[in-house]
């Protein structure tokens, strides 16, 4: 089932940030447009102008404590005086919301009556009136809400009956009431206008607008009402009903959610509905930001503009954007070291103080000392900016505790706050030179000098970063990179990376000279969080595939026969449905959002450009037009090709980034999911299809990310290139239009024929990796026996297949390439033809064509990125399907063994109580060990003994947890060491091998190596124990790795051993020396618990406890001498073991020296030579068995173009160059015509 409380959350983490985001600026927006002198005369104005304040306080009071219980306890869960409180806040503000639009429809009403008594009541002292008096109606009538909610099993509520009075309530007082009351009078309106003379309407256009806002108003507020009124009665109705084991409750929550979800509507898209259904409203909101500013001779913008929405745009970018940077600094993971207080933070601080003084005193200015009309905009200006400055005060200081060394937002700000203040320099200062005024104005133009100068200086100020403090978390051996800690210009145009660009100018770089990653992007944070989403999705594996069925048989243990009757689970028909992707994208979605909002802001500076191009045209045409606009229009396009270029690098940017995460996790995952397969698991999954997923799937998902935003970014680009040559072309676009429609099938075919591909593709080469891996295992095999011509043909086999499939999907991915290239070219085309041949009167303009060809360039775009995109999005489904089918795979069950602590263990270190265990969840597999009843004490040495293939192996799976439990409880006090019976070895110096990842511990060192025989092979190394060991120990005897595999588990020093046949691969005398000193009584693990599986018998009289096995079953136990007169199945081991003449002295490969060492002379007393002689310093080459791999450097070679042009075949270079220069050389013929065409 889809895991609701995850989409509940994310609605709210980006869903309820653009409601808040949206709904901030276009009620800021509304209280602007409903001030101004053309509005603000009306009556409606004022309804319009509270109903827009209250939907901003609504969106404060509600959604912000949404986004803080993202992270934090719910208070509505802890506090009753909260729960209260917010409740009942809520309830007021939606009572006035409701009953302010009711006001609104109903002040309609009485300006379309004839009776004057009713049309005074369209009056401003009306309008105040009723809005001042809602407010306290509101406050008594929800009274009843403070009183009667309560909190109730950690939910803030209504229980019992008071929950179906507050819903009848909340249906007839909030929702029906106030819908009705809209309804009836805005039908009331609309039959008296129809009623009126159409002149009399005409005469008053102003009041017919308002009319047109607040039907539209009444229409949202009735979509927006209707589902949440529809739940409250469901709701009301069946508040009694209660089913037990039943999603009810989840989902009835969630459909709470979304009704209320769809309510917040409400107070989000008032602003947008007006702009898109009012004409006139749209056109004042045009001239609001335009008074005549192009018509005058130096770019003049009014007082009151300046004063309000100049300065008023910094601070809304800024209360815009800081929720999320409070946000985004609240869900760090990482911990962070608080900045020392320094000279710069202490300089922006005082700059702050000293731009609120100024505040201060431009209140006290033009309130004591000036009456202009405009005083009232100034001062409640700069109240905005007091309050912005205090919030400035605060935010810095945290920005210093979470590590924050400059911050992006304070720079914006500033340097907006700046920009904005220029224009009322320029006034002023013409104003002065002319002598317009007197003192006063003196007095104001120092004063916005000064509000300039400390605007300019905290711009300034945020150009620097704090100095660098190393966080003690990250390593001291790599510098961490630069991107943290640099200043935000730095940032943005990457001169941080410059030191290393001319580090690798001057000499080949190094791993040494990279930068360290962060804690927050390395592998095991981000697959920690992905892993974290999967669960969150219910995207997990179970441990074993039994775990149902063992639950089963521990409810009833009186009858474990049932345990035969119990369905077996078939993998191939229970194949689980993954939803991988889900959760790589979910895990960073903040990321991906970032990026995708910087490609929004990209895409709409680009679209954007060719309407001012057209702006830049039309100067030319009109000479009435100042020259200063032309120069503003050429800045103004240089500007927005600048900030493409900053938010397309920005863009890139952050979803390399992403593809970076993507690409670590996945590896991380897959490696960390392939350690804990279970039995069935890891047959099921070959080392090729492993390594595949690491490498070329995980690289499908970082190679995606770049392309990622095109789905949505690419349709809304044509959308609106569409629109914009509509505009430009009118009804001759529809060809193109049909076109494009024509290449969406086809762009579905080829990206359903592209996936199929991937998919062979995919197949074939994990089945030759896996060859591959096999034959590098078996090399030695191969050569002996000469049966390399053999696998050639093998692997070219498959290789040939694999490219089979590569090169159809070059072929479709060309055709596709070439479908999309030449569409743009022909959309053009169409459009064009279509455009002259419509009608005479049609003349293709340079201004229509420029454009028009500038529209049509920015639809090639989209259009040639399609095919690219296909691709990935055709690769990336089928690695997540991959992926995802591999992490859901069944792992080793962390459950069959129980882990109890020493104390309480009752003397037993391991109990296993009816054990039955299998290695398969597959049918027909039958059970390996049978009714296993086995207790081992603390500090004893047990032998396990048996024929060949009796279970004794098993037993140490079992006690491990690598086999399935059916049956029975497993029980260990103790941590684990495990030595098998074949060695496990990296790639890795001895010592390293040894240490294993601990603290080097000489003295235990010294020990365990004089323990495990070691000591004169060390002496065989070319570097001692600093001697690399190869890949699975290739360069030690069978022996030699025995023994430090032994060492690897001596040194972790656990609490239980066990040890499978650890003395088969070396001599008698060698195993009697392990024996006496690690193993035995006097040995390094006495005390320790030992399992010791054994072949041999020589050592069985020294232990504490022999147990025989025979066939998965525990036949008898006990100690060596009872066992040798009772038991003949013990009597017949040491009878085949005799035979078996296992103790003979040690193999020729134990004694061979290793493949990298050198010949070696015997020594009567090496030791003693030791001792007596300096030790030589070990040459570095000498430890490496693996040469470190070099890459040749300087500049490339003719040779190796030559070997690409060679692979090419040099026919099909000379063609593609030749295409290469017609492409270039018709471009170029292009613009040549262009050029002339516009000369005539």
């Amino acid at each position: 089932m889809v895991n609701l409380s995850f989409i509940q959350q994310e609605m709210i983490q980006y869903g309820m940030s653009i409601y808040f985001s949206l709904g901030l600026v276009g009620n800021i927006c509304n209280c602007i447009m409903f001030i101004q002198p053309v509005y603000r005369r009306t009556p409606s104005s004022i309804y319009f102008l509270s109903l827009s304040i209250f939907l901003i306080i609504y969106l404060f009071w509600t959604i912000v404590l949404l986004f803080y219980t993202l992270d934090h306890i719910d208070p509505h869960t802890q506090s009753s005086f909260y729960c209260k409180i917010q409740l009942y806040g809520t309830h007021v503000l939606n009572q006035c919301i409701r009953y302010i639009v009711v006001f609104a429809c109903a002040d309609r009403f009485f300006v379309t009556q004839t009776n004057l008594r009713i049309r005074s009541l369209n009056s401003r002292q009306v309008a105040m009136k009723l809005v001042f008096i809602i407010c306290p109606i509101s406050l008594v009538i929800a009274i009843h809400v403070p009183i009667l909610m309560n909190i109730s099993g950690n939910v803030c509520g209504r229980f019992g009956l008071y929950k179906l009075i507050y819903a009848i309530y909340q249906i007839i007082i909030i929702s029906i009431l106030p819908l009705i009351l809209m309804s009836i009078f805005g039908i009331l309106t609309i039959r008296s206008l129809n009623q009126r003379h159409v002149n009399q309407v005409r005469a008053k256009q102003r009041d017919r607008d308002f009319m047109h806002l607040t039907i539209a108003e009444v229409i949202v507020h009735v979509f927006t009402s209707i589902p949440y009124s529809i739940y409250l009665i469901y709701n009301a109705i069946t508040y009694s009903i209660v089913i037990e084991n039943s999603p009810r409750d989840d989902i009835e929550e969630f459909i709470f959610f979304v009704t209320q979800f769809i309510t917040y509507l409400t107070s989000v898209v008032s602003f947008y509905v007006f702009i898109s259904t009012s004409k006139p409203f749209r056109n004042e909101f045009i001239n609001l930001l335009d008074k005549n500013i192009t018509k005058s001779s130096y770019p003049y913008l009014t007082e009151c503009f300046r004063n309000t929405i100049l300065q008023w745009v910094p601070m809304g970018i800024f209360w815009l954007v800081l929720p999320l940077w409070i946000y985004m600094l609240i869900r760090e993971r990482i911990k962070s070291q608080p900045i020392p207080i320094s000279g710069l933070f202490i300089t922006k601080m005082i700059l702050a103080v000293q731009f609120l003084l100024i505040q201060i005193f431009r209140i006290i200015n033009y309130t004591i000392l000036s009456t202009e009309q405009n005083g009232q905009a100034i001062c409640f200006t700069s109240v905005l900016y007091i309050i912005t400055a205090l919030t400035i005060l605060w935010l810095m200081n945290y920005d210093r505790l979470k590590s924050i060394y400059a911050s992006g937002l304070l720079f914006v700000f500033w340097l907006l706050v700046s920009l904005a203040i220029v224009p009322d320099i320029i006034d002023y200062s013409i104003k002065v030179q002319q002598q317009i005024g007197s003192k006063k104005l003196w007095i104001k133009s120092v004063s916005i000098w000064i509000h300039f100068i400390l605007a300019l200086g905290s711009f300034i100020a945020n150009c620097f970063a704090e100095k660098y403090v190393p966080i003690e978390t990250i390593s001291d051996k790599m510098p961490i990179v630069p991107e943290l800690y640099v200043n935000f210009l730095s940032r943005i145009f990457c001169t941080w990376v410059t030191p290393l660009i001319v580090r690798g100018y001057k000499a080949p770089l190094t791993e040494n000279d990279c930068w360290q990653l962060p804690l927050s992007e390395q592998t095991v944070t981000v697959a920690h969080q992905v892993q974290n989403c999967m669960k969150g999705m219910n995207m997990q594996t179970t441990s074993m595939s039994y775990e149902n069925i063992s639950t089963a048989t521990q409810i009833k243990d009186e009858n474990r026969n049932l345990l035969n009757d119990l369905p077996m689970v078939d993998i191939k028909k229970h194949e689980k449905k993954t939803v991988f992707w889900r959760a790589l994208f979910g895990a960073f979605i903040d990321k991906i959002i970032s990026g995708g909002l910087i490609k929004f802001v990209h895409d709409l500076f680009q679209l954007t450009g060719p309407l001012v191009l057209k702006l830049f045209l039309n100067f030319f045409t009109d000479p009435t037009k100042p020259k200063w606009l032309g120069i503003f229009y050429a800045i103004l396009i240089s500007t927005m090709v600048f900030c493409q270029v900053i938010f397309l690098r920005a863009y890139f940017h952050c979803q390399f980034l992403v593809g970076l995460r993507f690409r670590s996790a996945i590896t991380g995952l897959v490696y960390r999911k392939s350690l804990k397969l279970s039995n069935s698991s890891r047959h099921a999954s070959t080392t090729g299809e492993i390594i595949n997923l690491m490498s070329i799937d995980a690289s499908h998902f970082a190679d995606i990310t770049t392309q990622l935003h095109m789905l949505w970014s690419a349709p809304f680009q044509i959308l609106v290139i569409l629109i914009l040559l509509y505009q430009q072309m009118q009804l001759a676009i529809i060809p193109g239009v049909a076109l494009l429609l024509i290449m969406i099938p086809i762009n579905l075919f080829i990206q359903r024929l592209q996936k199929q591909l991937t998919s062979k593709q995919m197949t074939v080469k994990d089945e030759r990796i896996k060859m591959m891996n096999e034959i590098l295992n078996g090399i030695r095999v191969l050569k002996l026996y000469g049966w390399e011509p053999a696998f050639i043909r093998l692997i070219s086999r498959i290789r040939q297949n694999e490219l089979g499939y590569i090169r159809q999907q070059a072929v479709i991915g060309a055709i596709s390439s070439i479908l999309w290239t030449f569409t743009p070219i022909l959309v053009s085309i169409t459009t064009f033809a279509t455009y002259v041949l419509l009608s005479d009167s049609n003349i293709l303009t340079a201004e229509k064509a420029f454009v028009s060809l500038a529209l049509f360039n920015l639809l090639r775009g989209p259009l040639v990125s399609f095919p690219n995109m296909i691709n990935s999005v055709a690769q990336a489904g089928v690695s997540s399907e991959r992926i995802g089918k591999f992490l859901t795979n069944d792992e080793v069950d962390k459950y069959a063994v129980d882990k109890i602590p020493i104390e309480l263990s009752n003397g037993n270190a391991i109990n296993i109580e009816n054990g039955s265990f299998r290695w398969s969840t597959l049918v027909d597999d039958h059970l390996v060990l049978k009714n296993i009843n086995l207790q081992i004490h603390h500090g004893s040495l047990v032998a396990l003994v048996g024929m060949v293939g009796s279970g004794k192996s098993s037993i140490l799976s079992a006690l491990l947890g690598e086999m399935i439990k059916v049956d029975g409880h497993v029980r260990i006090s103790g941590n684990i060491a495990y030595v098998p019976q074949t060695a496990w070895i990296l790639n890795a110096t001895l010592k390293e091998n040894i240490l294993f990842g601990k603290d080097f511990d000489k003295k235990l060192y010294d020990q365990v190596i004089e323990a495990c025989a070691l000591k004169q092979d060390l002496m065989m190394l070319p570097a001692g124990d600093e001697t690399e060991i190869g890949e699975k120990g290739i360069n030690l005897s069978g022996g030699q790795r025995q023994r430090v595999s032994l060492a690897r588990a001596l040194y972790s020093n656990a609490d239980i051993y066990l040890l499978d046949d650890p003395l088969s691969a070396v001599d008698a005398h060698v195993g009697a020396h392990i024996f006496r000193h690690v193993i035995g009584s006097k040995g390094l693990l006495n005390g320790k618990t030992r399992i010791l599986v054994t072949h041999g018998v020589s050592h069985l009289h020294k232990c504490d406890d022999i147990i025989v096995i025979s066939q998965g079953e525990i036949i008898d136990h006990g100690l060596y001498g009872d066992l040798i007169k009772r038991s003949n199945i013990l009597r017949e081991f040491i009878h085949s073991s005799n035979l078996s003449n296992k103790d003979q002295h040690e193999t020729n490969d134990e004694r061979r020296p290793s493949i990298s060492t050198p010949p070696i002379e015997i020594v009567t007393n090496p030791l003693e030579i030791i001792e007596n002689k300096e030790p030589e310093p070990i040459q570095e080459e000498k430890k490496k068995l693996i040469q470190k791999e070099t890459v040749q450097t300087g500049s490339v070679t003719f040779r190796v173009f030559w070997i690409y042009i060679r692979a090419c075949k040099l026919p099909m270079i000379i063609l593609i160059t030749i295409f290469f220069c017609l492409t270039t050389f018709t471009t170029l013929c292009t613009n040549i015509w262009l050029s002339k065409w516009t000369d005539k």
